[in-house]
C-alpha cells in the first residue's frame, strides 16, 4: 500500500507522472486538498483541509510573517496531515489480533 499526501498547489507538479509512479506501489491512500482526473483511478482519496481551511502563519517574499485564520470549510469531515499521521500512528500503536488489517 502506498500512502500519499498529495500537495495543495499541483501547477507545479507533473501529477499524470506522479500519479503512474504512485500506483505502482498497489493500493492507493491519496490525501488530498484538489480534485484531480489522476486520482480518480485510486480506490481511496481522502479529503483534506486545504490552507484557506486552516489557521497558519506564512513568510512572505521581505520575510514578514503573515497569519491567516480559518476562512472557510469546503468539505466538513476533511481533516489535516497532522491530523491524518495521528490517527494512523494511534491505530498503529494498538495491538492488533494476528492477520488483522488497518
Amino acid at each position: 500500500m502506498t500512502v500519499v499526501a498529495a500537495p495543495e498547489n499541483q501547477t507545479h507538479y507533473d501529477m499524470a507522472k506522479a500519479c503512474t509512479a504512485f500506483a505502482k506501489g498497489g493500493e492507493v491512500v491519496i490525501f488530498t486538498a484538489c480534485l484531480n482526473e489522476g486520482f480518480n483511478q485510486f480506490k481511496w482519496q481522502i479529503p483534506t483541509k486545504s490552507f484557506v481551511e486552516k489557521n497558519g502563519t506564512f513568510v512572505n517574499f521581505q520575510g514578514r510573517e503573515q497569519k491567516i485564520k480559518t476562512g472557510v470549510r469546503i468539505i466538513p469531515a476533511s481533516i489535516t496531515l497532522d491530523q491524518m499521521a495521528a490517527a494512523m500512528f494511534e491505530n498503529l500503536a494498538q495491538p492488533q489480533a494476528l492477520g488483522a488489517t488497518l
